[in-house]
């Protein structure tokens, strides 16, 4: 997570409309199968953000994508977001979960937009 934020990234808490990465350490995760229905959004191994944080650039998704990325349609307007899995806010209820949930969601700072 702490990458993601020295990045800019905005964590949320949950795969939701507007989540623009899911970055996940396995695939079959919920949160994993929510952003593989999210319009737009990338599902990558932890390997981009990496290389994200090493370069100081964002980097092309391709090589790290775990699914295909649904096409936004127009119109849909707002900031990114990012959800990242594992913060602090949710490791207390992770705690009563038999299987841990390894994956991260992000979102870049949420910007502004004119309509």
């Amino acid at each position: 997570m702490r990458y993601a934020q020295d990045l800019g990234a905005k964590v949320v808490n949950d795969v939701r409309q507007g989540v623009t990465h899911v970055v996940a350490a396995r695939d079959g995760t919920e949160k994993v199968s929510k952003g593989k229905t999210v319009p737009g959004c990338a599902v990558v191994r932890r390997s981009w953000l990496m290389e994200c944080y090493w370069t100081l650039t964002r980097r092309n998704v391709e090589p790290h994508l775990m699914a295909p990325i649904l096409k936004q349609t127009t119109g849909t307007g707002g900031g990114l977001k990012l959800l990242l899995s594992g913060s602090e806010e949710e490791e207390s209820s992770l705690e009563d979960e038999d299987e841990e949930d390894d994956s991260f969601l992000m979102s870049e700072v949420e910007k502004d937009v004119a309509t």
